[in-house]
């Protein structure tokens, strides 16, 4: 790591950071995918509210304490010998991440054990051999290494990007640092609504109702753009501030301020790309959809980087402007995937990956519900016609000894 900084241009001192840094937060990073591998089983058990609270709270408490150590002790201290050195680093924050994440990552798991959420996975999780299952090792094994290849590659993307940027200056690869972070909140507001939209697409599939499948992707996507264009507008509105709040430096100020247009467009062929990802992959075309991104990403958004940072000696906007064409062209692409697709053999095909005809015990117990609900409405009606019928005769019979 600290190699690699210095070969940026970042300097000795920030190398050195960086290198104490990698070293700590990389089990921070080990813990959250335990944590993420775990807390996913919550999402079947429809205890996906309690898992979005335990991230909010995890989050906004680690801002907290983030901003308590480093308003008090971030600042420089004189040593014996008279020198400066800080009192709360990078590495020293680091540590505290760690520690934060291992605190909540084993709240959530002793209060779902205790709510009995995880119970019905405990046996294949510590009781079983799952690796004795061969049909749904090689269908999890099938499902995941397109999904691993496809993540891989997104963000080699960005780092390969990040060192095209090194050539450019230091200023730039500082500036490409903070509009990551800035990309990764745009990322996150369409994420959950991505992952909604395939679990209602791959639900339906799987109970063989490819009309409302193919419904429910549709307006995915509609709601998905709208989202997009919400979130630029916004950023449009409020970019300046935006900058101004990311960082003290004018230089940095002034090099985000220019970019703005060039990404609130980006945010929106992003989330096109984004819900069209979740989509075709909710159908069980993972190849495909990796296919589509390494195309796009290492095809098509690097050669036209280095074409335009190494040839035609384009600023950090030529970057960018890259990146936003990748994400179009994928959008593009996966989009058009979709429109083409065979919503009626797709939903047999998941069918047989699952093992399953359609009749499957969530269905079924709907299908029943509705139908003791359907009787429930006829017997009150009878009840009512017959109580009506009652009180008429009553009536009639009422009238004729008046009579």
């Amino acid at each position: 790591m600290e190699q690699v900084l210095l070969w940026m241009g970042l300097g000795e001192e920030i190398a050195s950071l960086g290198q104490g840094f990698a070293r700590v937060v990389i089990f921070q990073y080990l813990v959250e995918g335990v944590a993420d591998g775990v807390f996913v089983l919550l999402d079947i058990m429809d205890q996906e509210e309690f898992k979005g609270r335990l991230n909010l709270v995890e989050g906004l408490f680690r801002l907290a304490v983030t901003a308590i150590l480093l308003m008090n002790w971030g600042g420089t201290a004189t040593d014996v010998k008279g020198g400066k050195e800080r009192v709360v680093d990078l590495v020293v924050l680091a540590s505290v991440w760690l520690w934060i994440s291992l605190l909540f990552f084993m709240f959530g798991l002793v209060y779902s054990l205790k709510q009995g959420w995880l119970r019905p996975f405990l046996t294949g999780m510590v009781d079983s051999m799952a690796l004795k299952n061969k049909i749904a090792v090689k269908n999890v094994v099938h499902t995941a290494l397109p999904l691993a290849l496809g993540s891989f590659l997104a963000y080699g993307e960005w780092e390969v990007l990040t060192v095209f940027i090194a050539h450019i200056g230091p200023a730039e690869v500082a500036t490409w640092g903070l509009l990551g972070t800035l990309w990764s909140v745009f990322e996150a507001g369409t994420e959950g609504l991505g992952e909604a939209a395939a679990i209602r697409v791959a639900y339906h599939l799987g109970k063989n109702n490819p009309a409302g499948a193919e419904m429910a992707a549709h307006k995915s996507l509609l709601l998905g753009c709208l989202l997009g264009l919400f979130f630029t507008s916004l950023f449009y509105i409020l970019g300046e501030s935006i900058c101004v709040w990311m960082t003290s430096d004018v230089v940095l100020q002034n090099l985000l301020v220019d970019l703005i247009p060039i990404v609130g467009m980006g945010n929106i062929t992003m989330t096109l790309a984004m819900m069209s990802w979740s989509i075709v992959g909710a159908q069980g075309r993972y190849r495909l959809v990796m296919l589509v991104i390494m195309m796009c990403s290492w095809g098509l958004t690097i050669p036209v980087s280095a074409i335009a940072v190494y040839g035609l000696n384009f600023d950090l906007q030529g970057v960018v402007g890259s990146v936003v064409i990748g994400y179009g062209t994928a959008g593009l692409l996966l989009n058009y995937i979709l429109i083409r697709s065979d919503w009626t053999r797709l939903s047999k095909i998941v069918q047989e990956l699952n093992g399953f005809d359609g009749d499957d015990s969530i269905g079924s117990n709907e299908e029943d519900e509705d139908e003791v609900m359907m009787d429930n409405k006829r017997a009150r009606r009878q009840e009512i016609g017959e109580s009506h019928s009652i009180s008429s005769k009553s009536s009639s019979t009422d009238d004729n000894d008046d009579n």
